[in-house]
């Protein structure tokens, strides 16, 4: 089972501008069910930069976050 939690401080900006950050990587982990191994419990913590992303960005850090997780040899 997977589990994947979204954790977005205020200096995101009003409740608004957080649970967008929420909806946006939900959704992305929503659509890419393999990024988050089985058997794992993931808490996402986003930094400032990633408020302002763009899809496609934020969708390849995530990616390369997990890839450097499962083959940190490659980092």
């Amino acid at each position: 089972m997977r589990r994947v939690g979204v954790i977005v401080g205020r200096r995101f900006g009003g409740a608004v501008a957080r649970n967008r950050i929420k909806r946006r990587l939900r959704e992305l982990l929503r659509t890419h069910p393999d990024t988050v191994p089985p058997g794992w419990d993931w808490i996402l913590l986003p930094r400032a930069p990633a408020g302002v992303w763009s899809s496609v960005t934020l969708s390849q850090r995530v990616s390369a976050l997990f890839d450097n997780w499962r083959h940190p040899e490659k980092r």
